[in-house]
């Protein structure tokens, strides 16, 4: 399985290591792929393989090594149908996006229209995210 990961939003404590951790366990099974500045890096195609030995030297520093946008791949259908392209152009099978409200909102939207499946990891610096307590960032 195909599986890419993503950072949206502002920028928060704990963005690396959640990268780091995420891709450590899923590189066992499935090759991981980052996507650099969150879904912008998915419609601009800026997608690389990596491995958690690529990210060990980021995983303890703030911020996020794979960087981040405040794209909404869904501003336009013009952007989603680039989305769907570059999806099935990739063969992502799976993307994890690491975000607050904006970025898990599209991913939620990707998923509903059957762009891509999505799993998202809450991270909010605003406690903006339906339904969790503790996220990164809050």
């Amino acid at each position: 399985m195909r599986i890419g990961v993503l950072t949206g939003g502002g920028d928060a404590p704990g963005l690396n290591i959640a990268v780091y951790s995420f891709v450590r366990l899923a590189e066992r099974n499935h090759e991981v792929y980052v996507i650099y500045h969150g879904w912008k890096g998915l419609l601009e195609r800026e997608v690389r393989k990596i491995s958690s030995l690529d990210l060990v030297d980021f995983a303890f520093l703030g911020g996020t090594y794979i960087k981040t946008s405040r794209t909404n791949p869904f501003k336009d259908e013009e952007r989603a149908r680039l989305l769907e392209k570059n999806v099935k152009e990739l063969g992502l099978d799976v993307v994890v996006a690491i975000g607050g409200d904006d970025t898990l909102g599209a991913a939620g939207e990707a998923q509903r229209r059957g762009i891509l499946n999505a799993v998202g990891i809450p991270k909010t610096i605003d406690n903006d995210v339906f339904g969790t307590d503790f996220t990164i960032g809050f």
